[in-house]
């Protein structure tokens, strides 16, 4: 029904206003989409790219994408002048706009999406132990601990997770988000 909603407003070739709950009705449907939610309503505007890569605070980045984006709350310290997020037993590096971002406060919420995590035997940025799994055919959910916070790895392809297993995990930091641990905005 969304591709002939989609291609009735294409053929018309007309301006459409179209109201849902559903955050997939609206990511694939909409050229722009409002993110509103009680309080002070409009949260964000902006083509469904933007609005998910690029979410305004942190309602918008919990709200849209599924599963929904990670967040760890951490304190910054410093490490030879590099800003380093320290949640639980994870000491995680902040380089570049991250951590430029990180100077200005004490705490954050870090914020990453499961598919911006991978589960890395060589290196990896933080020592993790798999806590479950979920099995969705061409990829893994991956419940991980990281000494206190939890993260949700998405992981495609096929591998074995055993429970309560050592691993590592590799954070793509370019796509990273930290978010004021007050407001909700992204930094």
């Amino acid at each position: 029904m969304r591709s002939e909603l989609v291609n009735l407003r294409r053929g018309l070739g007309a301006t459409m206003v179209y109201v849902t709950h559903d955050q997939v009705e609206a990511m694939t449907m909409g050229d722009r989409i409002v993110v509103m939610h009680r309080g002070p309503g409009i949260h964000q505007v902006g083509p469904p790219q933007q609005v998910y890569f690029k979410p305004a605070n942190r309602f918008v980045a919990e709200f849209i994408g599924n599963p929904p984006m990670n967040i760890i709350r951490g304190r910054i310290e410093n490490d030879s002048d590099t800003p380093v997020l320290v949640a639980g037993g994870a000491r995680i590096r902040l380089s570049g706009e991250l951590g430029q971002a990180a100077s200005q406060v004490a705490e954050v919420d870090f914020g990453i999406r499961p598919e911006d995590l991978r589960l890395d035997e060589t290196g990896g940025d933080v020592e993790a132990t798999v806590k479950g799994t979920q099995f969705l055919g061409s990829e893994y959910l991956v419940d991980l601990d990281l000494g206190g916070p939890q993260l949700l790895a998405r992981i495609e392809g096929h591998g074995e997770f055993g429970i309560d297993q050592p691993c590592r995990v590799a954070i793509d930091l370019s796509r990273a988000h930290l978010f004021h641990p007050e407001t909700g905005d992204r930094l």
